[in-house]
């Protein structure tokens, strides 16, 4: 346990994360920690262990809150990942059902990455990636919610926001996509589906939602791609 605490601080040390580290050694428990309250208060990211106890690590400081942020965001496009709208959206969906708002999730992704991807490489892979989602970020506003949730799949939830005024934003979005130059790539011409789906009084959870937004973004490729569809109930 003690190698395996050492070795972790060489890692964050070679990383620049933390800057000091203190332990209790012998017979002094507690010198340790105020060893490391004394570097908390001289503004440094500075880690505690005490090796006597189990070896148990303390992070604090902006070294606590870096690894939080990486456990929520995508670090290729830099918004969130699923986790990270899996904790957002609870939150929504519980305003808007608490507050009877709208509130309206949209999945989309690149029609034809996998071709893109093969034939010039994941350089202008990630540039198209980082590209799409810097465009969805752009046409949201603050309080919106952009995430990565795997490969070319992108989810956003639109608060106060309906499902025919998403699939106006998304509309925008997918006008403009096609303006986006690929590094590796320049004749490249992007295209995206997108699928919208409406917060339902039924809605449990997110997952509900992406059944039918999933469902939406089916008919549009299934209609030819780059396009927008609504999720509609059967009639």
């Amino acid at each position: 346990m003690a190698f395996f605490s050492m070795s972790l601080i060489l890692a964050l040390f070679e990383a620049g994360l933390v800057a000091s580290a203190a332990t209790d050694l012998g017979r002094a428990p507690g010198e340790g920690m105020a060893l490391y309250r004394a570097l908390l208060g001289l503004g440094l990211p500075s880690i505690y262990v005490g090796l006597g106890v189990a070896a148990v690590m303390v992070v604090a400081g902006d070294l606590a809150h870096q690894l939080r942020r990486q456990m929520r965001h995508d670090p290729l496009t830099n918004v969130l990942n699923r986790r990270g709208l899996d904790e957002s959206a609870s939150r929504a969906i519980a305003h808007a059902h608490r507050h009877q708002r709208p509130l309206a999730l949209v999945v989309c992704d690149l029609d034809g990455f996998k071709a893109l991807n093969d034939g010039h490489g994941h350089i202008a892979g990630d540039a198209a990636l980082c590209g799409f989602a810097q465009l969805l970020t752009n046409a949201v506003r603050r309080g919106d919610i952009v995430a990565r949730l795997g490969g070319d799949e992108f989810g956003l939830l639109l608060v106060e926001t309906d499902a025919a005024a998403a699939a106006d934003v998304m509309e925008r979005v997918r006008a403009e996509i096609g303006c986006l130059v690929v590094p590796n790539a320049p004749e490249a011409a992007l295209r995206a589906s997108f699928g919208v789906a409406e917060l339902l009084a039924s809605d449990q959870s997110l997952e509900d939602m992406v059944a039918r937004a999933d469902t939406a973004l089916y008919d549009a490729k299934k209609e030819g791609k780059n396009r927008v569809a609504i999720w509609r109930a059967a009639a």
